[in-house]
């Protein structure tokens, strides 16, 4: 049984965006509400969800984030047989950055409010990190692996930390392509809690290596720098600005399946 979480603000947002196409397939879902730190959230599901006996793997979202894919639990459990942990968009080579769009080489496709990104398919050995919009984890990957709540806070980094973590244990990350629209609104990332969370990260995964100096308010998005990557722009929206995934605060609740737990 493929299962679904979510970290999900007081916005409303996973009653209108998230849960509905999750219910409309038929998945279990596990929402989390009030939460300060996804980090806590995403355990505390991953927790819940390992105690059922058969699960076949989990995926992790964002309340924003409306899967619109039929074969969701196909294409998931296909990518479970060369990965343990699964994204949609990630990255290659990360030197000086925990962001996988700072990669050397970036792979995958996502849609969200402001473009549909196209890089390409992920190389044969897979990638180095995912975006967190998106993940997927494993039964191996729900036992071995959990969200550092003791070395970071906050909202940011547990995208890139779990991925490094799966890597140093010798588990493999992969992407798959997923039919989905992150419905981020053009929100805007706090650089200074990224910042934090990305010193603290450089110095648990890459010791001794500087994080990037950013001076714009958007997180840098170095999506057209190669031949044959394609960037569409699709009508962008206003939102509000927010430090979680998808701009809101996540939060804690409890679980049901089929739909979400109350």
């Amino acid at each position: 049984m493929l299962i679904v979480g979510i970290c999900a603000g007081p916005s409303g947002r996973a009653g209108r965006i998230a849960l509905p196409p999750v219910q409309r397939l038929g998945l279990p879902v596990i929402v989390r509400l009030g939460e300060t730190s996804i980090f806590e959230a995403y355990n505390s599901i991953v927790d819940e969800a390992i105690g059922l006996d058969d699960l076949t793997g989990l995926v992790l979202i964002h309340d924003d984030v409306e899967l619109r894919d039929d074969r969701l639990v196909e294409k998931v459990h296909d990518g479970f047989r060369t990965a343990d942990v699964l994204g949609v968009i990630g990255g290659v080579g990360l030197d000086r950055s925990m962001d996988w769009a700072e990669a050397r080489q970036t792979f995958g496709w996502a849609v969200d409010d402001r473009r549909s990104r196209d890089f390409g398919p992920p190389p044969p050995g897979g990638v180095d990190s995912v975006d967190g919009i998106f993940l997927g984890l494993s039964p191996r990957a729900c036992r071995e692996l959990r969200f550092d709540a003791g070395h970071f806070d906050g909202f940011h980094g547990y995208d890139a930390d779990i991925c490094a973590q799966a890597k140093s244990r010798g588990l493999q990350v992969g992407l798959v392509h997923i039919d989905m629209h992150h419905h981020n609104g053009g929100r805007e990332t706090d650089l200074v809690a990224y910042g934090r969370a990305e010193e603290r990260w450089l110095a648990k995964w890459r010791p001794g290596v500087r994080p990037v100096r950013r001076r714009r308010k958007r997180l840098p998005e170095r999506l057209i720098r190669a031949a044959g990557r394609r960037v569409t722009r699709s009508p962008g929206r206003a939102g509000a600005r927010g430090n979680e995934p998808g701009g809101g605060s996540p939060g804690h609740g409890r679980s049901a399946p089929p739909g979400p737990r109350a």
